[in-house]
């Protein structure tokens, strides 16, 4: 598998099952296996005898700390950590866990870029009200301001007053 694999936490959503095809990396290498992370946290065992087709004397000859591979879940152990294989792994496996960390990443992209788009257009729409009212205020002289003041003062006392006869009505 090649190198340019990354980690993503998308994966975190659901836990992993058997069967399914995994991208993970290499965190430590054993005489008796490889321990592999997963994206979604979770560390798997690869055991030497499911590293490849034959007899693996020697794991690091084929495996090293640092490298990301697609691994396939073969069922977990007594205390629930994951057996991993990377012999069982097929082609469309490969193809499968790609297509998988894109599609997460595309999707973790898009989000992202949704937020940055939803905060440049506030930070757009806050500005130009900012603009409309110091513009107002500039532009509107003094005795205009306290027109409208005024006006607006007797359609409060309008409504106060509409109030008092309907409270008035109601408990009489």
């Amino acid at each position: 598998m090649s190198q340019s694999l990354h980690e993503h936490d998308a994966s975190k959503d659901h836990p992993a099952a058997e069967g399914d095809s995994l991208i993970g990396t290499v965190s430590a290498i054993k005489a008796y296996g490889a321990f592999i992370r997963l994206a979604s946290g979770e560390v798997g065992l690869i055991h030497i005898s499911e590293v490849t087709e034959g007899f693996v004397r020697d794991i690091s000859q084929h495996l090293r700390v640092g490298q990301t591979l697609v691994v396939k879940v073969i069922g977990r152990n007594e205390e629930g950590k994951l057996n991993l294989s990377l012999k069982q792994v097929t082609k469309q496996d490969e193809v499968a866990a790609q297509y998988r960390l894109e599609s997460e990443q595309v999707q973790h992209a898009l989000e992202g870029q949704q937020s940055a788009r939803w905060l440049e257009r506030r930070k757009q729409l806050d500005a130009a009200r900012v603009r409309l009212q110091s513009a107002t205020v500039a532009s509107r002289p003094l005795s205009v301001w306290l027109h409208e003041a005024r006006r607006t003062i007797g359609r409060l006392k309008d409504r106060a007053r509409g109030r008092e006869r309907l409270l008035k009505r109601l408990y009489l």
